[in-house]
């Protein structure tokens, strides 16, 4: 689990390699089935490698999977992410119904 693409804070322009050797490889990507599990996190993490600058609890922004789940809303979140199961509306905590749009 190195990357997730639900949040990606990038330069316009920046990397521009990532897309481009996508496109090498996947020419029409709309007819293509992609061999990487994940798809596009798979590419990315798979493109970037180790090392890359990322965000997390400590800058307010958390997975509900593996930092929050049936836990309290820290007071410096600023982005929840829920990544596979479960999904928002099928949580019984108060405050993702009232905060999930």
């Amino acid at each position: 689990r190195r990357y997730n693409t639900s949040l990606i804070l990038i330069t316009p322009g920046a990397r521009s390699d990532v897309w481009a050797r996508f496109r090498e490889r996947f020419p029409d990507p709309s007819r293509h089935r992609s061999p990487y599990t994940g798809s596009d996190q798979a590419w990315v993490s798979d493109r970037l490698g180790e090392g890359i600058s990322t965000v997390g609890p400590e800058d307010g922004v958390y997975s509900y999977k593996y930092d929050l789940e049936m836990g309290e809303l820290p007071e410096n979140a600023r982005a929840v992410f829920f990544h596979g199961r479960p999904k928002p509306w099928d949580v019984p905590n108060a405050w993702v119904a009232a905060h999930y749009r």
